[in-house]
C-alpha cells in the first residue's frame, strides 16, 4: 500500500533539522529530510531554496506534531503545517 508523503516541518539550519528528525526517529516514526545537503553546503542559500524540509507518512502526522512540539518548542512551533506557503523557521 502506497501512503503519501507529506512535509510536517521546514527549517532554516540543518542541524535543528536533524534534531527533529532524530526526535520522530527515536519514537519509530520514519521520517527523511529533504535539501539537507545543499543547506548544509550553501547556508547562506537556505531561504531560497526553502531551507531543509522535514517529510513523514501522512499517518503519522498527529503523533509527529506532538512530538515536535515537545521536543524542540522554541524552533518547532511555528513551522508545523498543511500549507505550502507555512514560514521558514529562523532562530
Amino acid at each position: 500500500m502506497d501512503e503519501k508523503i507529506i512535509k510536517i516541518a521546514r527549517f532554516s539550519d540543518y542541524i535543528q533539522a536533524n534534531i527533529a528528525k532524530i526526535s520522530l526517529e527515536s519514537e519509530g516514526i520514519q521520517c527523511f529530510l529533504g535539501g539537507e545537503n545543499f543547506v548544509a553546503t550553501y547556508g547562506l542559500y537556505s531561504s531560497a531554496v526553502g531551507g531543509v524540509e522535514l517529510c513523514i507518512k501522512e499517518s503519522d502526522k498527529q503523533q509527529a506534531e506532538e512530538i515536535l512540539s515537545k521536543s524542540t518548542p522554541n524552533s518547532c512551533d511555528k513551522q508545523i503545517s498543511d500549507d505550502e506557503n507555512w514560514p521558514l523557521v529562523t532562530d
